[in-house]
This record gives structure tokens, sequence and C-alpha cells, in this order.
């Protein structure tokens, strides 16, 4: 589903794998791009893969259809049909 390597410009330096797990990374611990460990790429590699992932929507599709496949998989449909918002997390007025 990631995109494949382009037919020109430099080679890869680092594997599309990598470059999944330092931003799971950040999504998991909550850190700042400037904090990746040392054994991820520089932070800066890894936030501009992110950045032309997000504004490509690539990582949109990749969340689509993989919450596709697991509703699939359960034996639910493909698509909600409905949400629910709980109380705690919309308000509905300032007074209660």
């Amino acid at each position: 589903m990631l995109p494949g390597p382009s037919a020109t410009g430099r080679k890869r330096i680092h594997s599309q794998r990598v470059l999944i797990d330092a931003m799971l990374y950040v999504l998991k611990t909550g850190c700042a791009w400037r904090l990746l460990p040392l054994n991820f790429p520089r932070w800066t590699t890894v936030y501009a893969q992110y950045r032309k992932w997000r504004i490509r929507g690539v990582l949109k599709h990749v969340h689509d259809v993989l919450r596709e496949r697991v509703r699939i998989a359960a034996g639910r449909d493909a698509q909600p049909t409905a949400g629910i918002i709980d109380s705690q997390s919309a308000k509905t007025t300032e007074a209660g």
C-alpha cells in the first residue's frame, strides 16, 4: 500500500519499515520528533517522509484499508454505519 521507489532521483538509504517503526515510536511514546533514539534514522528524514505521506493521503489510505480488513475479519460490514460520542469527549454547554 505504500508508494514504491521513484524511477528518478536518489536510491533509498533507509527501508520504509525502519521509517514506519520510527513514526510508530513517536506515536506510541508521544515524544517530539527531535527526540527519536539514535537507532532510528535522523528525525528530519523520518519527519520529511511522514509529512510527504500525510500530504499525499497515503497514511489515511493505509488506515482505511486496514480498518476495513479488520472489520471484515470480525464478521462486520466494511464501513461503519454509526458513530458514538460520549458525554466526556463532547461538551454540550458551558453550564452544567
